[in-house]
């Protein structure tokens, strides 16, 4: 990712920033101008990420605009502030998700940042699909059970398995028929890897 940007950003700016790095991140796939390289890649995977990005449209875009917008929220820190500390004061990825940590530490309940560090996770690639912002959303009432579903199953598509730990935060905020529902939704898939993940996360939470 790039951290090419001025100090003091445009939202026209920042917007155009997000955009470029959105084109090298994970998602790239999801964006028909990405450095994304389908060479030598499995015809069978190419068509499962191009499912998600049919099926997910919705959730790709909000990922994207919580960013945006929490790019925008660090931007509008006056340069002098202590968060900057000895760094270059311009709003970047890389500075985001100190920054919304500082945010959820002092009000554990906000809601652009709780969404926007789950969204970095899936941007970057990571492991983690948010787990615990989705959870602590779902306390907020800030809350789509599909949010996590989509999260995890883009999450397994590009990095890890998720099913595990989706199970149990479905359990713990207590949505399994609203989760057997989005499924219900998804059955209609035309892509198998996407239908057995749905299939075995079925089954996962049981009755």
């Amino acid at each position: 990712m790039t951290d090419r940007l001025s100090n003091e950003p445009t939202d026209a700016e920042l917007s155009a920033y997000l955009h470029e790095n959105l084109r090298m991140s994970a998602l790239a796939w999801h964006y028909p101008d990405s450095d994304f390289a389908t060479e030598h890649k499995d015809p069978a995977y190419l068509r499962t990420l191009g499912t998600y990005s049919v099926i997910a449209r919705d959730f790709l875009d909000r990922i994207e605009e919580s960013v945006l917008a929490s790019l925008k929220r660090l931007n509008a820190v006056p340069r002098d502030d202590e968060f900057w500390g000895g760094r270059t004061a311009s709003p970047t990825l890389y500075k985001l998700r100190d920054f919304n940590a500082a945010i959820i530490q002092k009000n554990p309940d906000d809601v652009g940042a709780l969404w926007a560090q789950a969204a970095l996770y899936i941007i970057h690639g990571s492991g983690n699909f948010g787990a615990k912002q989705w959870r602590r959303l779902h306390y907020v009432g800030e809350f789509d059970i599909s949010w996590p579903i989509m999260a995890a199953l883009v999450t397994e598509i590009v990095a890890d398995p998720t099913i595990e730990q989706l199970v149990e935060l479905i359990d713990r905020i207590e949505q399994k028929p609203e989760a057997q529902s989005v499924l219900a939704g998804l059955d209609g898939s035309p892509d198998p890897w996407i239908l057995e993940w749905c299939n075995t996360l079925a089954v996962a939470l049981g009755d």
